[in-house]
Protein backbone atom coordinates (compact mmCIF):
# COMPACT_ATOMS: atom_id res chain seq x y z
CA UNK A 1 0.00 0.00 0.00
CA UNK A 2 1.45 3.34 -1.09
CA UNK A 3 0.41 6.07 1.35
CA UNK A 4 1.29 9.74 1.07
CA UNK A 5 2.03 11.66 4.26
CA UNK A 6 2.28 15.37 4.92
CA UNK A 7 5.21 15.78 2.52
CA UNK A 8 5.01 13.02 -0.06
CA UNK A 9 5.44 9.25 0.05
CA UNK A 10 8.16 7.83 2.29
CA UNK A 11 9.03 4.26 3.13
CA UNK A 12 11.77 1.86 4.11
CA UNK A 13 14.06 0.82 1.26
CA UNK A 14 13.60 -2.77 0.02
CA UNK A 15 10.43 -3.10 2.11
CA UNK A 16 7.70 -0.87 0.73
CA UNK A 17 9.96 1.58 -1.11
CA UNK A 18 10.76 -0.53 -4.16
CA UNK A 19 11.40 0.17 -7.84
CA UNK A 20 7.99 -1.30 -8.60
CA UNK A 21 6.29 1.21 -6.34
CA UNK A 22 8.50 4.04 -7.59
CA UNK A 23 7.28 3.29 -11.11
CA UNK A 24 3.68 3.27 -9.88
CA UNK A 25 4.02 6.70 -8.26
CA UNK A 26 5.76 8.05 -11.35
CA UNK A 27 2.88 6.76 -13.47
CA UNK A 28 0.45 8.49 -11.11
CA UNK A 29 2.34 11.76 -11.56
CA UNK A 30 2.30 11.30 -15.32
CA UNK A 31 -1.47 10.83 -15.27
CA UNK A 32 -1.97 13.88 -13.09
CA UNK A 33 0.25 16.07 -15.29
CA UNK A 34 -1.43 14.85 -18.48
CA UNK A 35 -4.77 15.90 -17.00
CA UNK A 36 -3.77 19.24 -15.42
CA UNK A 37 -0.62 20.47 -17.22
CA UNK A 38 -0.75 18.91 -20.72
CA UNK A 39 2.43 19.37 -22.72
CA UNK A 40 4.46 20.77 -19.85
CA UNK A 41 7.65 19.11 -18.69
CA UNK A 42 8.31 17.45 -15.36
CA UNK A 43 11.56 18.18 -13.52
CA UNK A 44 13.11 15.20 -11.69
CA UNK A 45 15.56 15.75 -8.84
CA UNK A 46 17.20 13.64 -6.16
CA UNK A 47 19.45 14.00 -3.13
CA UNK A 48 22.29 11.86 -1.73
CA UNK A 49 20.22 8.91 -0.51
CA UNK A 50 20.85 5.32 -1.49
CA UNK A 51 19.70 4.45 -5.04
CA UNK A 52 18.35 7.98 -5.57
CA UNK A 53 19.95 8.47 -9.03
CA UNK A 54 18.76 5.06 -10.20
CA UNK A 55 15.22 5.69 -8.98
CA UNK A 56 15.17 9.10 -10.64
CA UNK A 57 16.13 7.37 -13.90
CA UNK A 58 13.31 4.84 -13.41
CA UNK A 59 10.81 7.67 -12.93
CA UNK A 60 12.03 9.32 -16.15
CA UNK A 61 11.50 6.07 -18.04
CA UNK A 62 7.88 5.86 -16.86
CA UNK A 63 7.18 9.47 -17.82
CA UNK A 64 8.66 8.76 -21.24
CA UNK A 65 6.39 5.73 -21.60
CA UNK A 66 3.42 7.98 -20.77
CA UNK A 67 4.59 10.65 -23.26
CA UNK A 68 5.16 13.27 -20.55
CA UNK A 69 8.35 15.28 -21.24
CA UNK A 70 10.82 15.11 -18.36
CA UNK A 71 14.30 16.36 -17.55
CA UNK A 72 16.65 15.37 -14.72
CA UNK A 73 18.97 17.48 -12.64
CA UNK A 74 22.55 16.67 -13.60
CA UNK A 75 23.62 15.87 -10.00
CA UNK A 76 22.15 15.53 -6.49
CA UNK A 77 20.19 18.71 -5.78
CA UNK A 78 18.45 20.35 -2.79
CA UNK A 79 14.67 20.26 -2.69
CA UNK A 80 14.30 24.09 -2.73
CA UNK A 81 16.52 24.28 -5.82
CA UNK A 82 14.37 21.68 -7.60
CA UNK A 83 11.26 23.61 -6.56
CA UNK A 84 12.70 26.85 -7.91
CA UNK A 85 13.50 25.10 -11.20
CA UNK A 86 9.79 24.31 -11.59
CA UNK A 87 8.97 28.01 -11.47
CA UNK A 88 11.95 29.16 -13.53
CA UNK A 89 11.35 26.64 -16.34
CA UNK A 90 7.55 26.94 -16.34
CA UNK A 91 7.32 23.20 -15.68
CA UNK A 92 4.15 21.32 -14.87
CA UNK A 93 5.75 20.04 -11.67
CA UNK A 94 8.64 18.05 -10.25
CA UNK A 95 9.37 14.67 -8.72
CA UNK A 96 11.92 14.88 -5.91
CA UNK A 97 13.56 11.79 -4.43
CA UNK A 98 14.31 12.53 -0.78
CA UNK A 99 13.35 11.40 2.68
CA UNK A 100 14.56 14.74 4.05
CA UNK A 101 15.72 14.34 7.67
CA UNK A 102 14.59 10.72 8.11
CA UNK A 103 17.12 7.94 8.92
CA UNK A 104 19.13 6.35 6.11
CA UNK A 105 16.87 3.28 5.79
CA UNK A 106 14.17 5.56 4.37
CA UNK A 107 13.70 6.90 0.88
CA UNK A 108 11.01 9.30 -0.26
CA UNK A 109 9.31 10.64 -3.34
CA UNK A 110 7.48 13.95 -3.29
CA UNK A 111 5.60 15.78 -6.00
CA UNK A 112 6.02 19.54 -6.35
CA UNK A 113 3.19 21.10 -8.42
CA UNK A 114 3.58 23.99 -10.87
CA UNK A 115 3.32 26.59 -8.09
CA UNK A 116 6.68 25.30 -6.71
CA UNK A 117 5.48 24.34 -3.23
CA UNK A 118 4.21 21.28 -1.34
CA UNK A 119 1.36 19.41 -3.01
CA UNK A 120 -2.09 20.02 -1.55
CA UNK A 121 -4.06 17.22 0.13
CA UNK A 122 -6.31 17.06 -2.92
CA UNK A 123 -3.34 16.47 -5.24
CA UNK A 124 -1.71 13.87 -3.00
CA UNK A 125 -5.02 12.04 -2.64
CA UNK A 126 -5.27 11.73 -6.42
CA UNK A 127 -1.65 10.59 -6.70
CA UNK A 128 -2.12 8.01 -3.95
CA UNK A 129 -5.21 6.61 -5.64
CA UNK A 130 -3.56 6.43 -9.07
CA UNK A 131 -0.36 4.88 -7.67
CA UNK A 132 -2.15 2.09 -5.82
CA UNK A 133 -4.16 1.30 -8.94
CA UNK A 134 -0.97 1.09 -11.01
CA UNK A 135 1.30 -0.76 -8.54
CA UNK A 136 0.05 -4.34 -9.14
CA UNK A 137 0.64 -3.96 -12.88
CA UNK A 138 4.17 -2.53 -12.77
CA UNK A 139 7.04 -4.73 -13.88
CA UNK A 140 10.72 -4.76 -13.11
CA UNK A 141 13.33 -4.30 -15.80
CA UNK A 142 16.73 -2.75 -16.30
CA UNK A 143 17.32 0.76 -17.55
CA UNK A 144 16.56 1.43 -21.18
CA UNK A 145 19.67 2.22 -23.29
CA UNK A 146 18.61 5.81 -23.78
CA UNK A 147 20.31 9.11 -23.02
CA UNK A 148 18.40 11.01 -20.33
CA UNK A 149 18.08 14.79 -20.83
CA UNK A 150 19.68 16.66 -17.95
CA UNK A 151 20.16 20.28 -16.85
CA UNK A 152 22.02 22.26 -14.20
CA UNK A 153 19.50 23.99 -11.87
CA UNK A 154 22.10 25.90 -9.84
CA UNK A 155 22.75 29.02 -12.00
CA UNK A 156 19.11 30.13 -12.14
CA UNK A 157 18.69 29.51 -8.41
CA UNK A 158 21.74 31.62 -7.57
CA UNK A 159 20.63 34.44 -9.85
CA UNK A 160 17.41 34.56 -7.85
CA UNK A 161 19.02 34.19 -4.40
CA UNK A 162 21.53 36.97 -5.06
CA UNK A 163 18.58 39.35 -5.38
CA UNK A 164 17.59 38.44 -1.81
CA UNK A 165 20.97 38.16 -0.05
CA UNK A 166 24.18 40.18 -0.47
CA UNK A 167 26.38 37.19 -1.24
CA UNK A 168 29.48 39.15 -2.36
CA UNK A 169 29.46 41.06 0.94
CA UNK A 170 29.15 37.83 2.88
CA UNK A 171 32.02 36.26 0.98
CA UNK A 172 34.32 39.21 1.74
CA UNK A 173 33.08 39.85 5.28
CA UNK A 174 35.72 37.83 7.08
CA UNK A 175 33.05 36.03 9.12
CA UNK A 176 34.32 32.76 10.52
CA UNK A 177 31.49 30.34 9.76
CA UNK A 178 31.28 26.68 10.69
CA UNK A 179 28.93 24.60 8.54
CA UNK A 180 27.68 21.02 8.83
CA UNK A 181 26.21 19.60 5.61
CA UNK A 182 25.21 16.40 7.45
CA UNK A 183 26.26 14.43 4.32
CA UNK A 184 23.43 16.15 2.46
CA UNK A 185 23.12 18.16 -0.74
CA UNK A 186 23.47 21.57 0.91
CA UNK A 187 27.26 21.21 0.80
CA UNK A 188 27.74 22.55 -2.73
CA UNK A 189 25.56 25.58 -2.01
CA UNK A 190 26.75 26.70 1.43
CA UNK A 191 30.33 26.22 0.28
CA UNK A 192 29.92 29.70 -1.21
CA UNK A 193 30.20 31.11 2.32
CA UNK A 194 33.79 29.82 2.44
CA UNK A 195 33.25 28.13 5.81
CA UNK A 196 36.22 27.95 8.16
CA UNK A 197 34.89 24.58 9.33
CA UNK A 198 33.16 22.36 6.76
CA UNK A 199 31.80 19.12 8.23
CA UNK A 200 30.39 16.08 6.40
CA UNK A 201 30.44 17.54 2.91
CA UNK A 202 30.96 14.23 1.14
CA UNK A 203 28.18 11.90 0.03
CA UNK A 204 27.37 9.11 2.49
CA UNK A 205 23.97 7.42 2.02
CA UNK A 206 24.31 6.13 5.62
CA UNK A 207 24.80 9.67 6.95
CA UNK A 208 27.67 8.57 9.14
CA UNK A 209 25.32 6.39 11.13
CA UNK A 210 23.35 9.46 12.23
CA UNK A 211 20.05 11.01 11.20
CA UNK A 212 20.51 14.08 8.95
CA UNK A 213 18.40 16.35 11.14
CA UNK A 214 19.98 19.65 12.30
CA UNK A 215 18.78 19.63 15.91
CA UNK A 216 20.71 20.39 19.08
CA UNK A 217 21.52 16.72 19.56
CA UNK A 218 22.61 16.28 15.95
CA UNK A 219 24.90 19.34 15.95
CA UNK A 220 27.16 18.51 18.88
CA UNK A 221 30.13 17.92 16.58
CA UNK A 222 29.52 21.28 14.92
CA UNK A 223 29.39 22.99 18.32
CA UNK A 224 32.72 21.45 19.34
CA UNK A 225 34.31 22.41 16.02
CA UNK A 226 33.16 26.01 16.48
CA UNK A 227 34.94 26.23 19.81
CA UNK A 228 38.17 24.95 18.28
CA UNK A 229 38.36 27.80 15.73
CA UNK A 230 36.46 30.48 17.69
CA UNK A 231 33.77 30.64 14.98
CA UNK A 232 31.31 33.54 14.76
CA UNK A 233 28.38 31.36 13.71
CA UNK A 234 27.44 27.72 13.15
CA UNK A 235 25.04 26.67 10.39
CA UNK A 236 23.64 23.37 9.15
CA UNK A 237 21.14 21.94 6.68
CA UNK A 238 19.39 18.58 6.65
CA UNK A 239 19.63 15.82 4.04
CA UNK A 240 17.85 17.69 1.24
CA UNK A 241 18.66 21.22 2.55
CA UNK A 242 15.08 22.32 3.07
CA UNK A 243 15.55 22.64 6.87
CA UNK A 244 18.14 24.67 8.77
CA UNK A 245 20.10 24.50 11.99
CA UNK A 246 21.91 27.28 13.83
CA UNK A 247 24.46 27.40 16.66
CA UNK A 248 25.59 30.56 18.47
CA UNK A 249 29.10 30.46 20.01
CA UNK A 250 27.76 31.52 23.43
CA UNK A 251 24.08 30.56 23.46
CA UNK A 252 24.59 27.22 21.78
CA UNK A 253 21.92 25.67 19.58
CA UNK A 254 19.18 28.13 18.58
CA UNK A 255 15.81 26.40 18.02
CA UNK A 256 13.76 27.34 14.98
CA UNK A 257 11.48 29.60 17.04
CA UNK A 258 14.48 31.78 17.92
CA UNK A 259 15.76 31.75 14.35
CA UNK A 260 12.37 32.84 13.02
CA UNK A 261 12.31 35.62 15.62
CA UNK A 262 15.71 36.85 14.42
CA UNK A 263 14.69 36.74 10.78
CA UNK A 264 11.40 38.59 11.26
CA UNK A 265 13.11 41.27 13.34
CA UNK A 266 15.76 41.63 10.63
CA UNK A 267 13.22 41.95 7.82
CA UNK A 268 11.00 44.45 9.67
CA UNK A 269 13.08 46.46 12.15
CA UNK A 270 16.28 46.59 10.08
CA UNK A 271 15.01 46.57 6.49
CA UNK A 272 11.52 48.02 7.02
CA UNK A 273 9.75 45.37 4.98
CA UNK A 274 6.00 44.80 5.25
CA UNK A 275 3.72 41.87 4.58
CA UNK A 276 1.77 39.16 6.30
CA UNK A 277 3.50 36.93 8.84
CA UNK A 278 2.29 33.34 8.67
CA UNK A 279 3.12 30.69 11.26
CA UNK A 280 1.79 27.32 12.31
CA UNK A 281 -0.10 27.05 15.59
CA UNK A 282 2.89 25.25 17.19
CA UNK A 283 5.20 28.21 16.46
CA UNK A 284 6.12 31.05 18.83
CA UNK A 285 3.67 33.92 19.35
CA UNK A 286 6.62 36.30 19.64
CA UNK A 287 6.34 36.58 15.86
CA UNK A 288 2.90 38.10 16.39
CA UNK A 289 4.28 40.73 18.77
CA UNK A 290 7.04 41.75 16.36
CA UNK A 291 4.60 41.79 13.42
CA UNK A 292 2.12 43.95 15.32
CA UNK A 293 4.83 46.44 16.30
CA UNK A 294 5.68 46.92 12.63
CA UNK A 295 2.16 47.02 11.23
CA UNK A 296 2.15 43.52 9.75
CA UNK A 297 -0.89 41.23 9.80
CA UNK A 298 -0.52 37.68 11.11
CA UNK A 299 -2.12 34.38 10.22
CA UNK A 300 -2.03 31.08 12.14
CA UNK A 301 -2.34 27.80 10.24
CA UNK A 302 -2.43 24.09 10.98
CA UNK A 303 0.91 22.28 11.34
CA UNK A 304 2.68 21.48 8.06
CA UNK A 305 4.44 23.70 5.54
CA UNK A 306 1.79 22.93 2.94
CA UNK A 307 -0.56 25.22 4.89
CA UNK A 308 2.05 28.00 4.96
CA UNK A 309 2.61 27.51 1.23
CA UNK A 310 -1.09 27.94 0.55
CA UNK A 311 -1.05 31.21 2.49
CA UNK A 312 1.93 32.39 0.43
CA UNK A 313 -0.07 31.72 -2.74
CA UNK A 314 -3.07 33.67 -1.45
CA UNK A 315 -1.48 36.61 0.42
CA UNK A 316 1.40 39.05 0.28
CA UNK A 317 3.52 37.17 2.81
CA UNK A 318 6.69 38.58 4.33
CA UNK A 319 7.70 35.50 6.34
CA UNK A 320 6.30 31.99 6.66
CA UNK A 321 7.75 29.72 9.32
CA UNK A 322 7.24 26.67 11.49
CA UNK A 323 8.89 25.52 14.71
CA UNK A 324 10.17 22.33 13.06
CA UNK A 325 12.65 24.27 10.92
CA UNK A 326 10.73 25.32 7.82
CA UNK A 327 11.07 28.85 6.42
CA UNK A 328 10.38 30.93 3.34
CA UNK A 329 10.13 34.66 2.76
CA UNK A 330 8.26 37.00 0.45
CA UNK A 331 9.52 36.98 -3.13
CA UNK A 332 10.74 33.40 -2.83
CA UNK A 333 9.10 30.08 -3.65
CA UNK A 334 6.38 28.72 -1.31
CA UNK A 335 8.69 25.91 -0.17
CA UNK A 336 11.04 25.40 2.77
CA UNK A 337 14.56 26.58 2.01
CA UNK A 338 17.36 25.86 4.48
CA UNK A 339 19.96 27.38 2.17
CA UNK A 340 18.24 30.77 2.15
CA UNK A 341 17.72 30.59 5.92
CA UNK A 342 21.45 30.01 6.50
CA UNK A 343 22.45 32.84 4.16
CA UNK A 344 20.08 35.27 5.90
CA UNK A 345 21.40 34.27 9.33
CA UNK A 346 24.95 34.93 8.16
CA UNK A 347 23.83 38.29 6.78
CA UNK A 348 22.28 39.23 10.14
CA UNK A 349 25.55 38.35 11.88
CA UNK A 350 27.48 40.42 9.35
CA UNK A 351 25.26 43.52 9.39
CA UNK A 352 24.76 43.72 13.16
CA UNK A 353 28.33 42.95 14.11
CA UNK A 354 26.98 41.06 17.11
CA UNK A 355 26.45 37.40 17.87
CA UNK A 356 22.96 36.13 17.15
CA UNK A 357 22.53 35.47 20.88
CA UNK A 358 23.26 39.11 21.68
CA UNK A 359 20.79 40.22 19.02
CA UNK A 360 18.16 37.93 20.52
CA UNK A 361 18.68 39.47 23.94
CA UNK A 362 18.10 42.91 22.43
CA UNK A 363 14.93 41.68 20.72
CA UNK A 364 13.63 40.25 24.00
CA UNK A 365 14.18 43.59 25.74
CA UNK A 366 12.13 45.36 23.06
CA UNK A 367 9.31 42.90 22.41
CA UNK A 368 9.29 40.69 25.51
CA UNK A 369 10.99 37.36 26.09
CA UNK A 370 9.22 34.07 25.45
CA UNK A 371 10.34 30.52 26.13
CA UNK A 372 9.16 27.51 24.16
CA UNK A 373 9.61 23.75 24.36
CA UNK A 374 8.22 20.54 22.89
CA UNK A 375 7.91 17.22 24.69
CA UNK A 376 7.15 14.02 22.75
CA UNK A 377 5.16 11.41 24.66
CA UNK A 378 5.02 7.86 23.28
CA UNK A 379 1.63 6.24 23.63
CA UNK A 380 0.50 2.70 24.36
CA UNK A 381 -2.47 0.98 22.79
CA UNK A 382 -5.70 2.77 23.66
CA UNK A 383 -4.00 5.90 25.04
CA UNK A 384 -4.87 8.14 22.12
CA UNK A 385 -8.53 7.16 22.17
CA UNK A 386 -8.70 7.76 25.92
CA UNK A 387 -7.04 11.18 25.74
CA UNK A 388 -9.03 12.36 22.73
CA UNK A 389 -12.34 11.24 24.24
CA UNK A 390 -11.66 13.33 27.32
CA UNK A 391 -10.52 16.37 25.36
CA UNK A 392 -13.51 16.19 22.99
CA UNK A 393 -15.77 16.29 26.02
CA UNK A 394 -13.73 19.24 27.36
CA UNK A 395 -12.92 17.33 30.53
CA UNK A 396 -9.87 19.37 31.49
CA UNK A 397 -9.15 21.70 34.42
CA UNK A 398 -9.93 25.43 34.17
CA UNK A 399 -6.28 26.20 35.00
CA UNK A 400 -2.98 24.94 33.53
CA UNK A 401 0.30 25.97 35.12
CA UNK A 402 -1.60 28.21 37.48
CA UNK A 403 -3.06 30.17 34.56
CA UNK A 404 -6.71 30.32 33.56
CA UNK A 405 -7.68 28.59 30.31
CA UNK A 406 -9.05 31.41 28.17
CA UNK A 407 -9.98 29.42 25.06
CA UNK A 408 -9.43 26.15 23.22
CA UNK A 409 -8.33 26.01 19.56
CA UNK A 410 -9.14 22.73 17.78
CA UNK A 411 -7.70 23.65 14.37
CA UNK A 412 -5.02 20.96 14.58
CA UNK A 413 -4.93 19.18 17.90
CA UNK A 414 -5.90 20.90 21.15
CA UNK A 415 -4.33 24.30 21.80
CA UNK A 416 -5.10 25.89 25.17
CA UNK A 417 -4.68 29.67 25.25
CA UNK A 418 -3.94 30.78 28.81
CA UNK A 419 -4.25 34.01 30.72
CA UNK A 420 -1.22 36.25 30.27
CA UNK A 421 -0.32 35.01 26.78
CA UNK A 422 1.01 31.55 27.62
CA UNK A 423 -0.28 28.52 25.71
CA UNK A 424 0.09 24.77 25.34
CA UNK A 425 -0.74 22.47 22.43
CA UNK A 426 -1.40 18.74 22.45
CA UNK A 427 -1.13 17.31 18.94
CA UNK A 428 -1.15 13.65 17.91
CA UNK A 429 1.37 12.44 15.35
CA UNK A 430 -0.08 11.24 12.06
CA UNK A 431 2.60 8.59 11.56
CA UNK A 432 3.71 7.43 15.04
CA UNK A 433 1.97 6.45 18.31
CA UNK A 434 2.91 9.75 19.88
CA UNK A 435 1.44 12.99 21.20
CA UNK A 436 3.54 16.11 20.93
CA UNK A 437 3.06 18.60 23.75
CA UNK A 438 4.16 22.17 23.01
CA UNK A 439 4.28 25.11 25.37
CA UNK A 440 5.19 28.79 25.50
CA UNK A 441 5.37 31.27 28.39
CA UNK A 442 7.18 34.44 29.44
CA UNK A 443 9.70 32.69 31.70
CA UNK A 444 11.36 29.31 32.06
CA UNK A 445 9.61 28.80 35.40
CA UNK A 446 6.17 29.59 33.96
CA UNK A 447 6.82 27.31 30.97
CA UNK A 448 7.85 24.48 33.29
CA UNK A 449 4.58 24.81 35.22
CA UNK A 450 2.46 24.90 32.05
CA UNK A 451 4.14 21.83 30.56
CA UNK A 452 3.98 19.95 33.87
CA UNK A 453 0.20 20.35 34.03
CA UNK A 454 -0.24 19.65 30.30
CA UNK A 455 1.73 16.41 30.60
CA UNK A 456 -0.29 15.47 33.68
CA UNK A 457 -3.41 15.79 31.53
CA UNK A 458 -1.91 13.48 28.92
CA UNK A 459 -1.13 10.83 31.52
CA UNK A 460 -4.36 11.21 33.52
CA UNK A 461 -6.58 8.11 33.44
Amino acid sequence: MIKFGTDGWRGILAADFSFQNVRAVARAVAGYLARTEPGKACVIGYDNRFLAPEMARAAWEVLREERVPAILTNRPTPTPVVAYAVRERGAGGAIMFTASHNPSVYQGMKFIPSYAGPASPEITAELERRANEAAPHEHKHGHLPLEVPQFDPAPAYWTHIEQMVDLPALQSSGLKIAYDAMYGVGAEYLARLNPAVFLHKERDPLFGGMTPEPTGEGLRELTEAMEAVNADLGLATDGDADRFGCVDPKWGYLPANQVLTLLLWYLTAVHGRKGMVVRTLATTHLLDHIAEAHGCATLETAVGFKHLAQAMLEHDVLLAGEESGGLSVGGHIPEKDGILACLLLAEIRMETGRSLGETLQSIYKTYGATYTRRVDVHLHKGDRERIEARLRQEQFPPYLGGRRVVSLNRTDGYKFLLDGGAWTLMRFSGTEPMVRVYGEAGSEEALEMVLKDALAEVHRT
